[in-house]
């Protein structure tokens, strides 16, 4: 994974963006913690920091369980 910098934002959401950028569909909270190597929690907490600067937008999708999948979908200004 080639580590873009992007001003603004720190190692870890450095980091977490770069591989969502890399996805061909959108990555699930999981699915970016296991790639980047940080707790499904930290992956939560920058993905709200992240939505609030306007890299990303957040979808909660509810299975027929009840089970919650968070996914990231880029924004025009993430794809930058």
């Amino acid at each position: 994974m080639a580590m873009a910098n992007i001003t603004g934002l720190n190692i870890i959401e450095n980091k977490i963006m770069e591989y969502v950028k890399e996805c061909k569909k959108s990555p699930t909270t999981y699915e970016i913690q296991k790639k980047v190597k940080v707790s499904w929690s930290t992956v939560d907490k920058y993905g709200y920091k992240l939505e609030k600067k306007g890299h990303i937008t957040i979808e909660e999708v509810f299975d027929d369980n009840g089970r919650k999948k968070i996914y990231w979908h880029l924004t025009d200004k993430g794809k930058d």
